[in-house]
């Protein structure tokens, strides 16, 4: 039996991902895929709009799958599918499949990311310095407080962190010429924090330089 490509689990720009349906779809039949099926994250309950396909969008979604259908059928096959999370909302749309999933549990009354564990035991921290003109170091350990709880009057402001690229140096400007084999440097800022924890499926932190994924 032959090898058949395909995938019935992708997001686009309707929700996390960061192709558009038709771009998604016409990169599926230069790589020789016979059939793809577009599960967009459903209208969450829990966590505003972020991430997922707004309730505005929903039915737009749906008609741009359906419209791809119809262009390129004879190409490959497309399916409409939905990721709908337990605590999503019903959607009166049609869908050829749905992929359940669990986002976010309750405790506590508070909803908590499933890649975020709270033990309520104690954290630890290690600490490294260095002066500005490093010629001194320091190191050390913190461990007086709890991995717990959840800070209450965070609003999700629905916008990712401020991201700043270089290469080699902090001095690198766009256009500059760098070795064939240049370090990446990136520096990320949200006031609200950044999940790194890279335990729950599209929440790793990752690199993509011409389409290769460092």
């Amino acid at each position: 039996m032959g090898r058949i490509l395909c995938n019935l689990h992708t997001h686009s720009t309707y929700c996390d991902g960061a192709n558009t349906p038709e771009e998604t779809v016409i990169y599926a039949i230069e790589n020789g895929c016979e059939s793809l099926g577009f599960s967009g994250h459903a209208p969450s309950g829990v966590d505003g709009d972020y991430g997922f396909i707004t309730p505005e969008n929903i039915v737009a979604y749906s008609n741009e799958i359906k419209r791809l259908k119809k262009i390129y059928g004879d190409k490959i096959e497309i399916y409409l599918g939905i990721e709908q999370d337990y605590f999503s909302p019903d959607i009166d749309v049609e869908y050829e499949y749905i992929i359940g999933s669990v986002h976010y549990v309750k405790k506590n009354g508070n909803f908590v990311p499933m890649d975020i564990s709270y033990s309520d035991e104690a954290g630890l921290l290690n600490l490294f310095a260095v002066d500005s003109a490093k010629v001194y170091s320091a190191q050390g350990h913190f461990d007086g407080f709890t991995v717990g709880g959840t800070a209450p009057g965070i609003e999700n402001d629905g916008k990712g962190p401020e991201i700043k690229l270089y290469l080699n140096t902090k001095s690198f400007v766009n256009g500059d010429k760098v070795n064939s084999t240049p370090c990446l440097l990136v520096e990320l800022f949200d006031e609200n924090g950044i999940n790194t924890v890279g335990t729950g499926v599209g929440h790793d932190i990752v690199a993509i330089v011409d389409n290769d994924p460092a």
